[in-house]
């Protein structure tokens, strides 16, 4: 069972896509299909009445997570480049990376609660957005900056940095500080999350047509780029994602 929710503060909205909860409720392992979408997630996981905590960095390529009857996790999944800024960190290292967080202070008081309340999604929400509006860091340069930096998907690096008033290089790395993935990688991440939203609800996939409309060069690089994303070719993604 997959549950989200957007924010109740439009703070916070500029900083948080959602918040989400993830369960098992039958007997059967399950195969979760984890797509990257070059966002960042702090990730609960709650297993034998015990609460470990995760920060999740930009993902490069989809990853398999195996489900067992009982474990359940919460999360709080930002804006691509919103974690960096909203937790004043250089994300540059932590693509694909799992970061434990000491189970202390706020975390522990989360714990006690989800074992204790009938509603732990609510429990969760709740705790989240008062942990959210005591810890983040509120800086509107830096988050204007990421912003600019989203156009990439459209103008290229040398354009955008050029309009910036900033080198390649500086660009390139500022990038990488605040999104954790280069900007090549996010662009064609970009490319597969307007893919999925194209192909979601159609009976017929015109691949050639759908690789144009979601910005790739032709079908044969929709093709490569998807492969090398999730495993899997257009075609084996969509009858994955939809069971067509």
């Amino acid at each position: 069972m997959y549950r989200q929710q957007k924010p109740g503060c439009s703070l916070l909205a500029q900083y948080v896509d959602c918040f989400w909860m993830s369960s098992v409720d039958d007997m059967s392992l399950q195969d979760a299909l984890i797509l990257p979408d070059a966002a960042m997630d702090i990730i609960f996981f709650l297993s034998d009445g015990r609460l470990s905590p995760y920060l999740c960095g930009t993902m490069r390529q989809a990853r398999t997570v195996s489900l067992k009857p009982g474990d359940c996790y919460f999360g709080i999944r930002f804006h691509p480049a919103m974690a960096a800024v909203g937790l004043n960190m250089n994300v540059a290292d932590l693509g694909d990376c799992l970061v434990d967080l000491p189970l202390s202070g706020s975390y522990a008081v989360l714990e006690d609660r989800l074992m204790t309340q009938a509603d732990p999604f609510g429990v969760f929400i709740k705790w989240a957005q008062s942990y959210l509006q005591r810890r983040l860091y509120f800086d509107d340069a830096r988050k204007d900056r990421a912003g600019a930096f989203q156009l990439v998907s459209a103008t290229g690096v040398s354009h955008l940095a050029q309009t910036l008033g900033m080198s390649r290089k500086r660009f390139y790395r500022e990038f990488m500080q605040l999104y954790g993935i280069s900007p090549r990688l996010y662009a064609n991440i970009r490319r597969l999350l307007f893919f999925q939203r194209l192909v979601q609800g159609t009976t017929t996939v015109d691949l050639s047509h759908i690789a144009l409309e979601a910005g790739f060069f032709d079908q044969a690089d929709m093709t490569r780029q998807i492969k090398k994303l999730t495993g899997r070719t257009p075609l084996q993604l969509v009858s994955h994602l939809y069971n067509t």
